[in-house]
């Protein structure tokens, strides 16, 4: 049997190679790793480096050596002096404002994307008018946006101009602010555009009905305002109005309905399987017994303070 023999100068040969090798990787990572900025220098041989003095703000910085394993030296570093620490605040300021432009600009876009134009986009809980009749229905905006995010969504009920849009276009305006994409759309305003479409049943992409019934938020003003026709059309119509609730309540997306209806009428206006779909979404409805603040506002001022309001 041949003995095994060991050729301890090739060995040697291929530890020298492996160790020559390392080094060369060492250097590399060094060098790669190396930032070329004024706050660091690069580490050739020296080890000891004399204090940075800024000839600006006149602060003297020392430096601090970084390595790698091994000990192989990376760079200094030293921390900013005023003039440096002062450049990077304005810089941040810069980037800062930078992005609350870009922020304001994608929450206008959303805005007016939604349907929330003109003073609709000013309304607020802070600008809405308090009284003992609304106290209900401001306690309900109130908690529920500080409740948000949930699933549940509001049914506000009362006459014209008791105050139901301004509430619940503030709340949708509160949500815009916070980043939630919020449609608002008003009764007679979807049922016109689904008049539109009924001659139109086969165009490509989705109907309005789908889109309404998609938003991730829904603001369904002055339900029940709607003409809704005797024959086949308003048949049509009904049915698509309780597909955007049906599917609205079965995938739990937040929907807050205003209305000058009561159930009862407003079941026979679009059917008691739409106002059923609705209820599921939004409990039973808060009822707002307020006046008439418009005819309230125009009979105070009088017909000369009107025309500069």
């Amino acid at each position: 049997m041949a003995r095994l023999t060991v050729d301890r100068e090739a060995i040697a040969r291929l530890n020298e190679k492996i160790e020559a090798q390392r080094s060369v990787e060492q250097a590399q990572i060094a060098e790669s790793t190396l930032a070329n900025t004024s706050r660091f220098v690069t580490a050739k041989a020296q080890v000891d480096k004399p204090p940075f003095v800024c000839q600006t703000c006149g602060e003297t910085r020392e430096y601090e050596i970084q390595t790698l394993l091994g000990g192989v030296i990376v760079n200094y570093h030293r921390e900013a002096c005023a003039c440096e620490r002062e450049q990077d605040r304005l810089k941040e300021e810069v980037e800062s404002q930078e992005r609350d432009r870009r922020a304001r600009l994608r929450i206008a876009a959303t805005r007016e994307r939604g349907g929330f134009v003109g003073k609709l986009a000013s309304m607020r809980l802070e600008t809405f008018v308090r009284s003992k009749a609304l106290a209900l229905a401001l306690k309900w905006a109130v908690d529920y946006l500080e409740d948000w995010p949930h699933k549940r969504g509001g049914f506000l009920v009362g006459p014209f101009g008791c105050g139901k849009t301004h509430l619940a276009v503030a709340v949708g305006n509160e949500l815009i602010d916070r980043g939630e994409n919020v449609g608002l759309v008003t009764g007679f305003d979807l049922l016109e555009r689904i008049r539109r479409s009924y001659d139109r049943p086969d165009e490509a992409g989705p109907d309005v009905c789908e889109t309404v019934a998609n938003a991730p938020v829904l603001i369904y003003d002055d339900l029940g305002n709607e003409r809704i026709a005797s024959d086949e059309r308003g048949e049509w119509a009904r049915e698509k109005i309780l597909r955007v609730f049906y599917w609205r309540d079965v995938y739990e997306r937040p929907t807050i309905v205003t209305s000058n209806y009561t159930k009862k009428e407003l079941g026979e206006k679009i059917g008691f399987a739409t106002l059923s779909r609705i209820i599921g979404l939004c409990e039973e409805p808060i009822v707002i017994d307020a006046p008439d603040y418009r005819v309230k506002t125009a009979v105070e001022c009088g017909p000369d303070q009107r025309r500069m309001r």
